[in-house]
């Protein structure tokens, strides 16, 4: 895969801007820089997709929305797998990675507050008709933040200043951008600016996934981990695979049992599916809008002796169904979907963590991204 041109770092643009950034900060505080040398965010042993997932399920209720031929067993059986060869339905596979990292502490006369940098990359890889994988000539993006708090929470003049170097960075190929939290008020800003992070890194998967494909049937394309974002709603052929997952789930069946996750999917065997379901919303849930529009399954990829535990092989597939009973054209493509996903089981990542539940075109992608962020030991020569 050649370097696209998005992918290329100017250190000595980077370097300088961070330098102004540090001043403007000094002028109007006081900025201490953390004497540590701590690892970048991502590489720490946190499942962040299963975190996020698990804040998404805070009200536990799901309901089906397709009819079970056998309350007592809601699965459905796929028969074979959907190859390329025979309908090549999947053809775009993107990916988003995000790398936060510790700077130092702002100090305030009322107030300090961490601040993080991070840096955040996506990239698109495309399937040919003969299965080569590439990366498009528009097919990686990165971005550079500075996080921040509220704005309302620093000084005026502070504010105004960091407005200005922004814009004057507006000519650079790559700049810094300032990033601040919706919330005014936090008991760990570190993770509050870390979920900024995460915010701003699904804003670039959707801006990657509106700019890759010219028409949305050119092929379906499959975002890695969750849809989070109403904007993923507005994209057609889309579907999001999750390799992680929350167990706080409970499924009310109609007509049937009431199961969490680990007794839903202990039965499910390779090649099936669940019925589709919907999460149960309150008319004050900020993600109503989301959550009422998207359907989402489980899928067995693979099952033996060597998995761990009853949710090792599963995926989680996502996509964006408006109705609350599915119809014969929904529950078709659904199963379209879930039979070209076990045809792509057939090339294996082993033995890359979560290989059990992973696709090869996804971790082509991981891999892209990661040969291109930058070393944590390098970033921090920039940033600091």
């Amino acid at each position: 895969m050649s370097e696209t041109t998005s992918s290329k770092v100017d250190v000595k643009e980077i370097k300088t801007q961070f330098k102004i950034f540090t001043e403007s900060l000094n002028k109007h505080g006081k900025f201490v820089k953390t004497p540590r040398l701590e690892p970048a965010e991502e590489e720490l042993p946190i499942d962040s997709e299963k975190r996020e997932d698990d804040e998404k399920f805070k009200k536990r209720e799901c309901f089906n929305i397709e009819t079970p031929k056998d309350k007592e067993r809601p699965f459905v059986g796929l028969g074979s797998p959907l190859h390329r060869k025979e309908k090549h339905f999947f053809r775009f596979f993107l990916d988003g990675s995000l790398k936060t990292y510790y700077l130092g502490d702002y100090i305030l006369p009322s107030f300090s507050f961490p601040v993080l940098a991070g840096e955040i990359a996506a990239a698109c890889v495309f399937r040919q008709d003969n299965g080569n994988l590439s990366i498009p000539a528009n097919g990686f993006r990165r971005k550079i933040c500075l996080l921040l708090p509220n704005k309302s929470l620093l000084p005026d003049e502070l504010q105004r200043e960091l407005d200005e170097i922004s814009q004057k960075f507006g000519s650079y190929r790559l700049k810094i951008e300032t990033q601040y939290t919706e919330e005014r008020e936090s008991k760990d800003w570190r993770s509050s600016l870390r979920a900024k992070g995460l915010s701003e890194m699904h804003n670039t998967e959707i801006q990657l996934a509106s700019a890759v494909r010219e028409n949305s049937e050119d092929g379906w394309l499959v975002i890695d981990g969750a849809i989070r974002k109403r904007a993923f709603l507005d994209l057609e052929n889309v579907i999001g695979l999750a390799k992680s997952f929350s167990r706080l789930p409970i499924f009310v069946i109609e007509g049937g049992p009431t199961l969490d996750v680990v007794k839903l999917l202990v039965g499910l065997k390779e090649g099936e599916r669940t019925l589709v379901f919907k999460q149960s919303t309150a008319e004050d849930d900020s993600e109503k809008e989301v959550k009422d529009n998207l359907g989402f399954w489980y899928l067995r990829l693979r099952m033996g002796e060597w998995l761990e535990n009853p949710l090792q092989g599963v995926v989680k597939v996502e996509m964006k169904i408006t109705e609350n009973t599915t119809s014969p054209e929904t529950i078709k493509v659904v199963n379209e979907i879930s039979r070209a996903l076990l045809a792509e089981k057939t090339v294996s990542p082993y033995p890359t963590p979560r290989w059990h539940a992973h696709i090869y075109p996804i971790y082509t992608a991981e891999t892209y991204i990661k040969s291109n962020l930058l070393s944590q030991y390098y970033f921090r020569g920039l940033a600091l």
